[in-house]
């Protein structure tokens, strides 16, 4: 596969990785690999031939890419299909104590992927708020959740705004934040047409917009997990360093 990208998307990748960019080509030319995370409170066998994923004990590459449809285990939950990359979240909660937590907040959940992972990380007496903005987006988040089998989670669909406004405080708030998915051009072509400076714009603003009502809702001494799937530094680490600025969060 031979992947048509906009020509100043490939001027700022060019900037942004200069001798690295050849291998940013490469992999984008690459079929992209499928990757599954165990549900460990269901059974199920690990397909032969998979691998570890180096930073995810409970994740595998698969060799190929089955027919999830047709498999019962997928729809009874016995695993979840995730990108690997996404389960780096899953490294940053290794690193942390959790065991005085109470509330966990997913700003941005469907459709659930991360959120199944916050569940196995944390402990059963951690509550886990699953919130989707997008109501079309709330069925599959739901529909996730359910299969994992977890009780200490709920869905809910509110603005940013609103929810701070409760004067709820988390000791995690994470915020898989919407983006101009760039981090998508491997697997899906639909995600290069709608590429523009436009969208990226607007999705910066949005970004923005959301991470100025995250302040009251992290606890002090608590945390905040921002991720997109983009490489675009506005969308990414200029997001973080106008939050550090603020003097309420540091890196």
């Amino acid at each position: 596969m031979s992947v048509s990208l906009p020509e100043k998307f490939i001027s700022r990748m060019r900037a942004q990785l200069q001798e690295e960019y050849h291998l940013f080509i490469e992999a984008l030319n690459e079929e992209p690999p499928v990757s599954i995370r165990l549900n460990r409170g269901r059974h199920f066998t690990i397909p032969e031939k998979s691998a570890p994923c180096a930073w995810e004990a409970n994740a595998f590459y698969l060799k190929e890419r089955p027919s999830f449809t047709y498999d019962p285990n997928f729809h009874s939950g016995a695993y979840y299909v995730q990108e690997a990359s996404s389960m780096l979240i899953g490294r940053v909660l290794d690193m942390l104590d959790m065991s005085y937590w109470n509330l966990i907040i997913d700003l941005c959940a469907a459709p659930g992927g991360k959120t199944t992972h916050l569940l196995d990380k944390c402990p059963e007496s951690v509550f886990v708020l699953a919130n989707e903005v997008v109501k079309t987006r709330l069925g599959a988040l739901k529909h996730n959740l359910i299969k994992w089998g977890k009780s200490n989670c709920a869905v809910i669909s509110h603005s940013v705004e609103n929810i701070a406004a409760t004067g709820l405080n988390a000791d995690l708030v994470l915020v898989d934040a919407p983006c101009s998915g760039e981090g998508l051009f491997r697997k899906d072509n639909e995600s290069i047409k709608h590429w523009s400076e436009k969208n990226l714009s607007i999705c910066e603003h949005r970004q923005e917009d959301i991470l100025s009502h995250v302040t009251g809702l992290v606890k002090e001494a608590g945390y905040l997990i921002y991720s997109t799937c983009t490489f675009n530094p506005n969308e990414n680490i200029e997001q973080l360093n106008k939050l550090v600025e603020s003097g309420y969060f540091e890196s």
